[in-house]
């Protein structure tokens, strides 16, 4: 379809709404947002204030619902009685108010008149049939109205389940499938008109069997917890803390309406909402929106839990289960999971129970919610943040082995599982690089689609595509010329082994093997920095001309990156702190996914940026403005962002913050960065790319820089807000900075910079208060201010 969403209306200004909206404009959209006219408007009161309130909510909404408080410049607001005529030029309307039947048909009736010929409508509702929301509709709109559920906070969730009438034209359906995949970065899932479609149905019914086996078993809210989190490969907030996150009433509202929609589901009786939950609605415990819910903080006494018997808060008690013990030692989810269910204390017990009805409930549902197993598993990875979905922990804990467990322990298994055994004994496999999976209809293996946009690393290393590869990274032969390469440590930390493969890869464009080279990955996240436990050992060792050679060699790999012969490309997403960061700020070009969280963080364990970062940053704030720059202000701008360890909460930040420069891309979805990637790597090749040969020099502040910056941080010491030792650490990014204090307008080299990096670096390792702060990130994972 050559159709294009220019434009977006947004019906509602809630939570819902807003964020809706707020997602729209950080994809570069303009968004009309309307809500109702109050009743009892007072004087003077603007007539669209429910939504100018809700728009000013957004600055202020913690995690950040937009890129930057730029793309707000993007939302216009209005009202529900003036402002319909707004509607007009939108190309796709989502309507997001109360679910309540009546009041969208009267909605709809009202905003049917205003639409395009060719506008899509849909709405964000997670229960009410699309045939009773439609019943009035001409045949045109019908044709052009499905459901768009999205799932709250948007910006952070990635599932968006796309629902399609009876007569939705499925050009419509693939339109908005493609739209929601490559403008808003989501992963979609396509699912069928029943209630509380696919995401829901299978995550809520698994946290409302989790309660009430807590209830059969005598559990504690915190040890249900402990074990059906990070424990089981889920998110972290677990079952309460997901209820809390989502909202008390907001999780009553899809239970409720779970249960008197699904009067054939065999296990209907999971979604009875406990007493205790209308209990804490009516007392105002709504979770974290009213800042207490099943968990609570209190500034003395930390974080609390709610007493179910008595409603009164209490501390929290964590189990001593091995279960527990034993997940924390194994990175691998599925390895985790196995390990937890098939470990014989109370917390493996109802893990197990949990994993088996999840897993049942789940293959039973097959067909009725959605068609195949993989939109399950992504709805449930996507909308509820577990690391794999029901079928993957499936064939995790082994489909025969665990049937048979199932069977034994009297669960009621469905016959259909025995058409998997039959075939194969695991609902995916790899076949020729590609993942497939069990079609239950077919009885056979399906190749899951994958979008043209999406490179996998895996595939091409599956085909022996690896050109070369180490214990923490490999190079893989992308085609077209382009090799990648991709890091593989923990948190992707850089060590030896890294720098190593990337001086290799560098090694093959310039013997002319390749063209260009991208530095990427598909873990979870790009890099967590340097191997600082690896930096701890040679400090306690003694051994500084170690740390410094291990500093220069760093520094080299960066300097390739950016005096390459041939392009390089950087891929950065997710986590891309300390030496990712400045890995990224070295390529001659970068895609960033816009989910990006960036930073010089090194102050953070007691050091400064040494691999060029704090070198680079200094020459993009003076050299690359290409105008006349005040040298005070610029270094100044440098050094904050330094010092106080600045991280950009997205790609547009950092583009603010001068992570990322006008000539880098942000993609929406995380999954097709490697990609355009490639992509961008061959556009460079293509237009005649000429490296840069002659090393860059820059104008520094010199010793009045020094003292500025000294200055303000001796204020910043008065006042209390750092502690001698930050002002110390400070005081040797300050000495880089201004070039070694030299006279200010002294054009200093890249390489002198380098070396006063290094010197800095080798001196704070051997101070005892940054190897404390280097020993407690490593135990506790927070920053310690000493």
């Amino acid at each position: 379809m050559k159709k294009k969403i220019r434009k977006v209306g947004v019906i509602g200004s809630g939570v819902m709404g807003s964020g809706i909206a707020a997602h729209c404009a950080n994809a570069g959209i303009p968004v009309v947002m309307l809500d109702i006219v109050p009743k009892n408007l007072e004087e003077g009161q603007s007539r669209s204030i429910i939504a100018e309130t809700a728009k000013e909510k957004l600055k202020k909404q913690k995690p950040s619902p937009i890129f930057s408080k730029a793309v707000l410049d993007l939302i216009e607001t209005g009202n529900l009685e003036d402002d319909l005529e707004k509607l007009k030029d939108c190309d796709w309307v989502v309507e997001v108010v109360v679910e309540n039947l009546e009041i969208k048909k009267a909605l709809f009736k009202n905003i049917a008149p205003y639409l395009k010929e060719d506008a899509i409508l849909s709405s964000n509702t997670s229960g009410i049939p699309i045939k009773l929301m439609s019943e009035d509709f001409d045949e045109s709109l019908k044709k052009r109205f499905l459901v768009t559920h999205f799932f709250n906070p948007v910006r952070y969730l990635k599932l968006l389940e796309i629902i399609p009438g009876e007569l939705t034209d499925p050009e419509i359906v693939e339109f908005m499938k493609d739209f929601g995949e490559n403008v808003l970065g989501k992963g979609v899932v396509l699912g069928k008109d029943t209630p509380n479609f696919v995401g829901n149905r299978i995550g809520v019914f698994s946290m409302m069997n989790a309660i009430q086996l807590m209830q059969e078993m005598g559990l504690k809210i915190e040890e249900v917890d402990a074990v059906l989190g990070k424990a089981m490969a889920r998110a972290g907030s677990a079952v309460f803390g997901t209820a809390d996150l989502v909202g008390i009433d907001t999780l009553k509202h899809v239970v409720v309406n779970s249960y008197n929609a699904l009067k054939d589901d065999e296990m209907r009786d999971t979604f009875k909402l406990p007493e205790v939950v209308d209990k804490m609605i009516e007392k105002g415990l709504l979770g974290r929106k009213s800042k207490a819910g099943f968990y609570t903080k209190d500034k003395k006494k930390g974080k609390l839990v709610l007493d179910l018997e008595t409603l009164e808060y209490r501390p929290v008690e964590k189990p001593d289960w091995k279960s527990v013990k034993k997940a924390k030692e194994i990175s691998n989810p599925g390895e985790r999971i196995k390990a937890v269910v098939n470990t014989d204390d109370l917390g493996g017990q109802f893990a197990w129970k949990n994993t088996a009805y999840t897993l049942i409930y789940s293959l039973n549902r097959l067909g009725e919610i959605t068609d195949t197993i993989y939109n399950i598993d992504n709805a449930i990875k996507w909308g509820f943040n577990w690391e794999l979905g029901p079928f993957e922990i499936w064939d995790a804990i082994g489909v025969k082995e665990s049937v048979e467990r199932m069977k034994a322990d009297g669960f009621d298994v469905p016959e259909k599982i025995n058409i998997l055994l039959e075939k194969g004994e695991t609902f995916y496999k790899v076949i020729d690089g590609d993942k497939y999976y069990f079609d239950f209809d077919k009885a056979d293996y399906v190749k899951i689609p994958v979008r043209y946009n999406v490179i996998l690393l895996e595939k091409n290393k599956s085909l022996g595509n690896i050109v070369d590869e180490n214990e923490s990274a490999s190079i893989v032969d992308l085609g077209d010329g382009v090799i990648c390469c991709e890091w593989h440590t923990k948190m992707n930390a850089i060590d030896d082994k890294i720098i190593e493969m990337m001086n290799k890869a560098c090694d093959l464009v310039e013997a002319d093997k390749y063209e260009a080279l991208v530095v990427g990955s598909q873990a979870q996240h790009f890099g967590a920095g340097a191997n600082i436990f690896m930096l701890l050992q040679l400090a306690e060792e003694g051994q500084w001309w170690m740390i410094e050679e291990v500093t220069r060699k760093f520094q080299e790999m960066t300097m390739r990156l950016k005096y390459c012969e041939k392009p390089t490309v950087v891929a950065p997403y997710g986590l891309t702190l300390g030496g990712a960061c400045e890995t990224t700020l070295h390529g001659h070009r970068a895609v960033f996914n816009a989910e990006t969280y960036i930073g010089l963080v090194e102050v953070g364990v007691g050091l400064l940026p040494a691999g060029g970062g704090t070198k680079e940053m200094l020459i993009r704030t003076i050299n690359d403005n290409r105008v006349n720059v005040d040298l005070l202000t610029a270094t100044q701008k440098v050094f904050e962002l330094i010092a106080m360890a600045k991280v950009a909460t997205s790609a547009m930040e950092a583009k603010e913050f001068g992570y990322m420069r006008p000539c880098d891309l942000m993609v929406m979805n995380g999954d097709s960065v490697i990609y355009y990637a490639k992509q961008a790597a061959l556009s460079m090749v293509r237009e005649g790319f000429t490296p840069r040969r002659a090393k860059e020099k820059v104008k520094v502040a010199g010793k009045t820089g020094y003292a500025a910056m000294m200055l303000a941080v001796q204020n910043m010491k008065d006042a209390g807000w750092i502690s001698d030792y930050d002002a110390f650490i400070a005081s040797k990014i300050a000495n880089v900075l201004s070039g070694g204090q030299v006279p200010e307008g002294t054009y200093v080299s890249e390489d002198r910079l380098l070396e006063l990096e290094r010197e800095a670096f080798v001196e704070l390792c051997a101070q005892q208060k940054t190897q404390e702060r280097i020993a407690h990130m490593l135990k506790t994972g927070k920053p310690l201010r000493n």
